[in-house]
């Protein structure tokens, strides 16, 4: 069927209205996309190509020593505590023995003394041997001669079955006293080359960031101006002191017992709360500025108000996780890695948030020295 000429013109005229409408409705998304994209507030951006979940990758040789130190020292710690398990069984073994030997003492001077009694008397073995009235008697009396004896035989036995696992248990346990005090020694110079390697990465990202803050000057200086027009109206408190330094001479449990206290102080009031051990024991492991991953979750959700992933705080990628113990392990391990250096810097800012780093890094800065 051909079409008039006439319905050709409207078909086609309908058809441009129609990719005209489309035109317009994609240019005003598009838009809409690069006007939010610009003027957002500075939250993190993450590419999944630049932050892969498992982040172990992003560890450089000294940060997985430093990861591997932790776990040699937890290894040893539970070596040490097999062995002292392994002395307590022994010491109680001893003592129960002790108390068997005893026993069976009394039980072997009875089978002993009934046993000389009738080696000694002759009269009395050939008696009971062959003063029998009757064959059923001969052999009531052979069988009770034989009691005797198998009775003094199973006594011995048994006592000197006992002596020897005394003897046993006390040979083991003084080899296990002596693996307990070489564990505590192998246990210590496990915690302190743990300290060594955080306190050599600190100082390692104290160096780097000083050189750094000696190249950026110059520029720091240049963008002063701009810096002040594009802050003026924010409400950030700028501390010119700076950050307190972190003790990585602190052991382990002290460090932890530390941090949490300070950590759980500032995180009191929001949905983070009561997290400040997690986020301290994952720092220690990882040789992170405990304070670091809690700051980014305040400028970042509002320290996990407002996540736009599950149990995600810090705008980390794209994914959650199923609970916030998780979820704060995997961040902290995150910056301990080869992008951030486990320290908030400017180059960290310019890495974790490029649009907005310079508000990003001071309100991150300024909450760092309240903990």
């Amino acid at each position: 069927m051909r079409i008039a000429p006439l319905g050709q013109k409207r078909i086609i005229s309908g058809l441009l209205a129609l990719l005209l409408a489309v035109a317009l409705v994609l240019s005003q998304l598009f838009a809409f996309s690069s006007n939010n994209a610009s003027n957002r507030l500075p939250w993190a951006y993450a590419d999944e190509t630049d932050y892969d979940n498992s982040a172990g990758d992003d560890l450089d040789e000294l940060q997985r020593r430093v990861v591997q130190s932790a776990e040699d020292y937890d290894a040893s710690i539970k070596k040490l505590a097999a062995i002292e398990t392994r002395l307590a069984e022994t010491y109680a073994r001893i003592n129960e023995l002790e108390q068997l030997i005893s026993v069976q003492k009394e039980k072997m001077l009875v089978a002993i003394n009934e046993y000389y009694r009738m080696q000694s008397s002759s009269n009395l073995l050939l008696e009971l041997v062959f003063g029998s009235g009757s064959f059923g008697s001969f052999l009531a009396n052979l069988e009770y001669a034989m009691r005797v004896q198998e009775n003094y035989t199973n006594e011995y036995l048994r006592l000197k079955r006992m002596c020897e696992e005394q003897d046993a248990a006390r040979e083991s346990l003084e080899k296990d006293r002596q693996a307990a005090a070489d564990e505590k020694v192998h246990a210590e110079e496990k915690l302190i080359d743990a300290k060594r390697l955080r306190e050599e990465a600190y100082q390692r990202e104290l160096e780097r960031q000083r050189l750094a803050a000696e190249e950026a000057e110059r520029k720091r200086i240049e963008e002063e101006q701009r810096r002040a027009e594009e802050l003026k109206g924010i409400d950030v408190v700028y501390n010119e002191e700076g950050l307190s330094e972190i003790d990585w001479s602190m052991s382990k449990e002290e460090f932890i017992e530390h941090w949490t206290i300070r950590l759980d102080a500032w995180l009191r009031g929001y949905t983070l709360e009561g997290y400040g051990r997690v986020f301290a024991e994952a720092a220690w492991y990882y040789g992170v500025d405990p304070r670091f991953s809690p700051a980014i979750s305040l400028i970042e959700s509002g320290v996990g108000r407002a996540c736009f992933q599950p149990h995600n705080a810090w705008g980390w990628g794209w994914w959650g996780w199923p609970d916030w113990e998780t979820a704060i392990w995997a961040h902290v391990k995150g910056l301990g890695g080869t992008y951030y250096n486990g320290y908030l810097s400017i180059a960290a800012a310019q890495t974790y948030c490029p649009p907005n780093w310079e508000y990003w890094y001071y309100v991150t800065l300024n909450e760092m020295k309240k903990m």
